[in-house]
């Protein structure tokens, strides 16, 4: 095995002011509040890798050639000092070798105002809100230099944003209320993978516009809301596809310096509309059900910028190497799947393509019904169903928007629960039962066109977890 130590540390600290005004008149009740914050986070991490510190026909210590690998039996005790603490053997100096430093501090302030208010009797409501952000962070990484030093450098990104939020509902009857939300969101992007051009990529904004029903029937033992939505992200990032092949055929080519270490990401623009609704019914004292649907939609526009300008860059060196007299014909053959592995990502990056995974519907139903008399009192039975929709797993070769689906399936679920109380002490057992029909369905996660085939296939599946049962008991005193 080889040893490394891996330490991380995450300090930081959270300031936070919160005012409240309430004030009221005949038509109308309104709740104003001031939140002012300030936060501070620094991610470090740090690598200690054990390697031979004497080689002088290979000096530089991150080289393979450098890593010290130990045996190890499972019946042998050992302790951390004996991994870590520097030893000389058979003229071998061994010892612990920082090779990489990273830390990324980040400061937020943030200022906000909401208001929550109340018209006419409580017929209109409102909530309203606007915030702004400032930000900076600074991410550090090393290089390492001729004599095994770190060289540490640091790149920084500000940033400000200023972002609203509204919302009204309004009764004119007592069962319907017609109401619109509309908000704009915005966030530091995740720690991960640097972008192509070695940034941490640009923070991530978003709009959300919805318009719907809430509705009320029966003395509201029926209650309910039907909306449709509209929203927009971008700058989002995600992980660059075929990073593999990429690196695949540098390493073939012979241009090991081109090899991208530790993943790439990139950014698109996600739209998601579709409609919704869901329901939730006290169809008697003891029983209770509860049912929402949707026909979700998701698109992307201005996807992979990073991998299709990487790739204009460099695909003529690439095609050439399928073609290369100098290579054998079984790395020509290599290059020329991952091109194809690699024009499948180009091929998903289309504007206006349904986003994988993404699905035709949704639905989930579940009721639950308890006895309160009786020999059964104190019994809870429940059920339910998960109908998951036709989800885009990917597309014909050559033909971005002929997609190809993982079919529809149906999960069950059950639960028994029993609770009583003897003197002081309350007590509850339960069972759950997961895929309560033992669905078999293979859940595939893509598409592949194997060499020589003329067609596509769904690829890389996994298994649903089979039918299970769980025993729990909860004891209260």
């Amino acid at each position: 095995m080889n040893v490394f130590v891996y330490p991380q540390w995450n300090p930081g600290y959270d300031f936070r002011f919160l005012g409240t005004y309430k004030f009221a008149t005949s038509w109308m009740k309104q709740q104003i509040s001031v939140l002012a914050s300030e936060n501070y986070a620094n991610y470090h991490e740090t690598f200690f890798v054990q390697v031979r510190t004497n080689n002088s026909a290979v000096p530089n210590l991150s080289d393979p050639a450098n890593i010290v690998y130990q045996r190890r039996y499972l019946d042998q005790t050992a302790s951390y000092s004996d991994f870590t603490q520097p030893v000389t053997s058979n003229g071998l100096n061994i010892g612990m070798y920082q090779n990489e430093y990273f830390s990324v501090p980040t400061r937020t302030y943030a200022e906000q105002i909401a208001s929550v208010g109340e018209y006419f009797g409580g017929k209109l409501t409102s909530i309203l809100g606007l915030r702004h952000d400032s930000n900076n962070r600074t991410t550090y990484s090393n290089g390492i230099n001729p004599d095994n030093s770190l060289s540490v450098t640091g790149q920084s990104q500000s940033n400000t944003a200023t972002r609203g939020s509204a919302g009204f509902v309004y009764y004119p009857v007592s069962w319907v209320g017609p109401f619109f939300n509309y908000s704009e969101s915005y966030s530091l992007p995740s720690l991960g993978s640097p972008l192509f051009d070695g940034t941490q990529g640009p923070p991530t904004n978003g709009r959300t516009k919805e318009a719907g029903l809430q509705l009320k029937f029966f003395s509201g033992q029926v209650q309910g809301r039907v909306s449709y939505y509209d929203s927009q992200e971008s700058g989002r990032l995600v992980t660059a596809p075929a990073i593999n092949q990429v690196n695949d055929i540098w390493r073939r080519l012979g241009q090991t310096d081109q090899v991208i270490n530790g993943g790439r990401r990139d950014t698109q623009t996600l739209y998601a509309k579709g409609f919704e609704a869901e329901f939730t019914a006290n169809i008697s004292q003891n029983w209770r059900a509860m049912l929402n649907f949707g026909f979700p939609k998701a698109f992307q526009s201005d996807a992979y910028p990073g991998l299709k300008a990487y790739y204009a860059k460099n695909i003529a060196a690439w095609q050439a190497g399928t073609t290369n007299p100098n290579l054998t014909p079984a790395a020509q053959q290599s290059i020329i799947n991952d091109l194809t592995a690699i024009n499948v990502g180009i091929e998903n990056a289309h504007n206006g393509r349904a986003v994988n995974q993404s699905m035709k519907y949704r639905a989930n139903f579940f009721n639950n019904y308890t006895f309160t008399s009786g020999p059964l009192k104190h019994l809870s039975i429940g059920g339910g169903v998960n109908l998951f929709g036709p989800q885009v797993i990917g597309n014909v070769t050559g033909q971005p928007f002929n997609y190809i689906y993982q079919k529809e399936y149906l999960l069950g679920s059950a639960d028994i629960i029993y609770s009583n109380r003897i003197g002081k002490c309350h007590y509850k057992l339960q069972v759950n039962v997961t895929n309560l029909f033992n669905n078999k369905t293979l859940l595939y996660q893509n598409v592949l066109r194997p060499a020589g085939v003329s067609f596509d296939e769904p690829n890389a599946f996994y298994y649903i977890d089979p039918r299970k049962a769980v025993f729990s008991t909860t004891f209260e005193f």
